[in-house]
């Protein structure tokens, strides 16, 4: 018979791999894409498509008519970007400026954009040079003050923040306008809006190095970004991992993104918040024992039927199994054949049994990885008969991404996309999306 595909692929990329690390290709359906036309806030970006639509980030703008030095106005044509007065804006990486306002106006139906500066232009700078906007102003709250070694501030903005933006502080405007060192912004909580301003409490990812009293001025990195409205995870399996087709125009590899995604069950309650990853596993209902194989085993082999898991030792008498998971109970029990120790490794909580027929084993609380090893002699064969990780049923989500590119370097994305796990042969029956076992994702 000849070997299953699957394990075909996995062989090819295990030998590309060092000798103490080890591969596992599940089969995958195809992917959902969750939010189709991007109809949440985006900030310096646009959507383009139609079935799909596809973000472009959009932060510069080309100066129509030469800028003198001692002008204090830009001319433009406008091409959508959206309003940047209260911005710093970086001229032909020469110089550094603060936007006051802008005044959009059409010329034989052709539309331009004057834009009216704080300060006037230090050098000659041609027509048709690119220019950057660099970051945008926000304004502390009610005129409060926060001192050095703060990390939780308040903030208002007319456009959105989000998890993975950066800010700082304006400390010179005597040539350049010149920002302090960014500070990542690690949460974000909405409070209110007023008008068009959006109050927000943001917890930084470190102390601030200085102080913020009345009168300074705080600016946001321009950064391109998304916020969605909440959207359905209406997938068929009940395992997943969250991604973003994404790409940039040049540079290595794919854009630094922050992706944070916040979930809720079907009466709208909010489970968790968190920071994700690409490609981040997600658990939409209880983990199945026949499951684990679809997760990252370190050593030995898995076997897989519809009811349990087979554990074989490799040739040095072990074998183990590791879990990602959010906030999960869990109860394990399986029986061996032969004597075994399991060791175990929940969250905080790690130990050791010795097990001669069978075991029981419960953890109730929250835990965010597992492992399970399995000392035996070699070649013989753990019986996984039962696991059930319980977890809250996601049903709905709603999520911010922040694409940390350079200045006039293009980045394209999707929205969200969920690609649901196969992790039996069960599942696989169940649908008739997988005609070909021809498709996987690597763990």
């Amino acid at each position: 018979m000849a070997t299953p595909v699957f394990e075909r692929k996995r062989e090819l990329v295990a030998g590309m791999l060092p000798v103490q690390r080890n591969v596992q290709v599940s089969p995958m359906p195809t992917f959902q894409h969750i939010d189709t036309k991007l109809d949440g806030t985006l900030r310096f970006a646009y959507a383009v498509g139609n079935s799909v639509s596809t973000m472009v980030s959009r932060n510069t703008f080309t100066l129509f008519e030469a800028a003198v030095e001692g002008s204090v106005n830009l001319t433009c044509l406008w091409l959508g970007l959206e309003d940047i007065s209260n911005c710093l804006v970086i001229l032909d990486g020469k110089e550094s400026l603060l936007v006051k306002s802008q005044r959009l106006y059409t010329i034989d139906k052709i539309k331009f954009v004057e834009y009216t500066l704080e300060s006037s232009v230090k050098f000659n700078h041609v027509a048709g040079v690119t220019c950057a906007v660099e970051a945008f102003e926000v304004a502390t709250q009610f005129g409060a003050a926060f001192e050095a070694g703060s990390q939780i501030i308040q903030l208002s903005s007319k456009k959105p923040i989000c998890v993975g933006d950066n800010l700082a502080k304006l400390v010179s405007t005597d040539f350049n306008a010149v920002l302090s060192t960014y500070i990542k912004v690690a949460s974000v909580t909405e409070d209110s809006t007023v008008g068009s301003y959006k109050n927000y409490t943001l917890v930084l990812d470190e102390p601030l190095p200085f102080e913020l009293v009345e009168g300074d001025r705080v600016f946001v990195k321009a950064l391109p970004a998304y916020s969605s409205n909440r959207k359905q995870l209406d997938v068929y399996c009940s395992h997943g991992l969250l991604d973003l087709n994404c790409g940039k125009t040049f540079g290595l590899g794919s854009p630094d993104i922050a992706l944070n995604a916040s979930f809720f069950d079907v009466t709208g309650r909010f489970i968790y918040s968190k920071l994700c990853e690409l490609n981040e596993v997600i658990s939409f209902s209880a983990i199945k024992v026949q499951e684990l194989a679809c997760f990252q085993k370190q050593y030995g082999s898995l076997l897989v039927d519809d009811t349990k898991l087979l554990v074989t030792m490799n040739e040095d008498g072990k074998a183990s199994i590791g879990i990602k998971l959010h906030k999960s109970n869990l109860n394990v029990s399986f029986r061996v054949s032969g004597k075994c120790k399991f060791l175990y490794q929940v969250g905080d909580t790690s130990g050791s049994v010795d097990v001669d027929s069978s075991y029981m084993f419960e953890y109730v609380g929250s835990t965010s990885y597992m492992v399970f090893r399995f000392l035996a002699e070699p070649g013989a064969v753990i019986v996984l008969t039962n696991v059930i990780a319980s977890n809250d049923r996601i049903h709905s989500v709603e999520y911010t991404a922040v694409f940390n590119s350079l200045p006039g370097e293009s980045v394209e994305s999707t929205g969200l996309i969920v690609k649901p796990l196969f992790r039996s042969s069960l599942d696989c029956r169940k649908t008739s999306y997988l005609m070909e076992l021809n498709s996987g994702y690597i763990l």
